[in-house]
């Protein structure tokens, strides 16, 4: 187990060739089958079992297809705007947009508004922002019980990592990272956060996890991970606890860290976290499924569903001929496979390069990627994925009025009837991108 944090409490205001193939770690045995939307899906052999059945999908109404509501608008912030977040503020429908008011890699105020894109679009000219902050360089938000949580990094201050534990309508945090230098994720479930972060050393990257207890301590949790790839790692709330998924090597290295032989993070772990119900406890953590693939991740996403979780990655193509598409699987609340071997390819070989999203609608899951062949500007592809595994409706979204740039982000709303994608966008200023697409037919 992993030691206990210093506290620092803060209050702050205002194709062919190759294709990359996932086996399990400790295996090579892999087999193909046809996948729906003429998508093609693989399957490996897994280690352990599930006796879950594939027959799954509670609380997704169904679409027979996706129409993007004109017109793909640019967010009237009042200034340059980057690094955009969305997210259900509660139980209103309406959706909150953060931003940090800056130019590219440049820190800012961070703002914030809430809309209602599902009943009015375009959004009209914001009234009054939100001020949360100032000198921020990066945030990541999450859901959380009581609304939405964020992981902050100030751009002065040493590089500390704040835990926001509250969002909207304002900040309190409290420190949890020391150092750092790429936040991955932030969620939470009643008394208990959970968040990620990287580190760069020379010659190699490093997995921070950590918690928080209200009124106790932050802390440290495992696993604790050196690879020479990008540090990868998502979660999301799984009853009492958590289900998370992280980049890490193959084989498996020990708790600690050997500097002297990292390898790449080329196998995606997945992991059960309980939160045991004693005061100031670490969390419970139970080792899950390992799926090895041939390559290093690139991307590595989870969204949740009543049978677990949603996991959708990717990997960088380093022994390919061409960039390999983004795959899915989906998770019991254990941690296993819903359905053992089951790879699903969202989008084909090939096409597909720049941010992804994902998303939760219903049990079904929504994936957002980027087109690689449009050389009039990126085009960004946005599929639906059923409960039961097979590829549903799919829709695309030119990004010529809001060029795309970086951060990608997804928000379903309360219903499941709607999706809302934002975008960091380049067109000689930062501005944002949001477009709207409905879910036409289905239940």
């Amino acid at each position: 187990m992993r030691a206990a944090l210093l506290p620092t409490f803060a209050l702050l205001l205002a194709a062919c060739g190759a294709r990359s193939t996932l086996v399990p770690s400790d295996s090579a045995s892999t087999r193909g089958n046809g996948g729906a939307g003429g998508a093609s899906s693989s399957s490996v052999t897994s280690g352990s079992s599930s006796s879950a059945s594939s027959s799954v999908g509670g609380g997704y109404p169904g679409c027979d297809a996706l129409v993007v509501v004109d017109p793909v608008a640019v967010a009237p912030t009042p200034t340059l705007a980057r690094a955009p977040e969305i997210g259900l503020p509660d139980q209103s429908g309406e959706v909150f947009l953060s931003f940090i008011e800056a130019t590219f890699d440049a820190p800012g105020a961070l703002r914030a508004v809430r809309m209602a894109p599902f009943v009015e679009w375009p959004p009209p000219e914001f009234g009054a922002f939100l001020d949360l902050d100032t000198d921020i360089f990066d945030y990541v938000t999450g859901p959380g019980p009581a609304g939405p949580v964020a992981l902050l990094r100030h751009a002065s201050g040493g590089g500390e990592a704040l835990l926001a534990t509250t969002f909207l309508p304002h900040i309190e945090g409290i420190g949890l990272f020391s150092g750092g230098d790429d936040l991955l994720f932030v969620t939470a479930i009643p008394d208990r956060y959970f968040a990620a972060q990287a580190d760069e050393v020379p010659g190699y990257n490093v997995l921070d996890v950590g918690s928080y207890q209200p009124n106790s301590l932050p802390q440290s949790e495992d696993p604790y991970v050196c690879i020479t790839s990008r540090v990868l790692g998502a979660a999301v709330p799984s009853g009492t606890g958590f289900l998370a998924a992280f980049a890490e090597p193959n084989p498996p290295k020990p708790a600690t860290c050997d500097p002297l032989f990292p390898l790449p993070g080329s196998v995606v772990s997945l992991m059960r976290y309980e939160s045991p119900a004693g005061f100031g406890s670490f969390l419970d953590r139970k080792q899950g499924e390992r799926l090895g693939a041939v390559e290093p991740l690139v991307h590595l996403k989870m969204a949740p569903a009543s049978f677990g979780a949603w996991v959708v990655f990717q990997t960088d193509g380093s022994t390919s001929r061409v960039q390999p598409g983004v795959v899915a699987l989906r998770v019991d609340t254990g941690a296993q496979q819903l359905v053992p071997g089951e790879i699903i390819r969202v989008s084909p070989d090939g096409v597909t390069w720049g941010p992804i999203a994902v998303a939760a609608l219903g049990d079904a899951l929504v994936v957002a990627w980027v087109e690689a062949i449009d050389p009039s500007a990126p085009t960004i592809m946005v599929q639906i994925v059923a409960p039961d595994g097979t590829l549903g409706a799919a829709t695309s979204i030119p990004t010529n009025v809001a060029w795309l740039k970086d951060r990608l982000r997804l928000q379903a709303s309360a219903d499941a009837r709607g999706i809302l994608v934002a975008w960091e966008s380049d067109l000689g200023a930062a501005l944002i991108g949001l477009a709207r697409i409905d879910c036409i037919g289905g239940l």
